[in-house]
């Protein structure tokens, strides 16, 4: 339908609602590869598991302008917030995480990726260990 309103009389108007088909979209195979279905499907999980709606999980997957690399490091820093801070993260996990998606947020003052939180700790566990030897 062209137009959500349409008046009738003086003062009078009908709205016209459209419903949207989401679990015939949520059901619909998902696009590529079976390798790529298999990455998207994970991915879809990821999201849904923190909160976001099936349906907007799988549009932004499928979405290309987003990136999976963008959506993962999204992940990775509500994860962050998580474990450094439980009184930080938000109320609303799967929202705030479709706004960093969409508005591309950059990390907050302090973050660490998960392979640089690993790189120090090896770092660190390689210097006491040789600390160790010395003594």
């Amino acid at each position: 339908m062209d137009q959500r309103y349409t008046k009738v009389g003086h003062g009078e108007w009908q709205i016209h609602f459209t419903r949207q088909r989401t679990k015939q979209l949520v059901n619909e195979p998902l696009k590529g590869n079976k390798t790529e279905r298999i990455h998207n499907q994970l991915l879809i999980k990821e999201l849904t598991d923190r909160g976001v709606t099936a349906i907007t999980a799988l549009q932004m997957v499928e979405d290309v302008s987003k990136g999976q690399d963008r959506i993962r490091h999204k992940i990775e820093i509500l994860d962050w917030i998580k474990a450094r801070d439980p009184q930080e993260y938000p109320k609303r996990p799967g929202g705030w995480l479709v706004k960093a998606i969409k508005e591309d947020w950059q990390p907050p003052a302090g973050f660490q990726t998960r392979q640089e939180r690993e790189d120090q700790a090896r770092a660190i566990a390689a210097e006491l260990a040789a600390r160790v030897h010395v003594a």
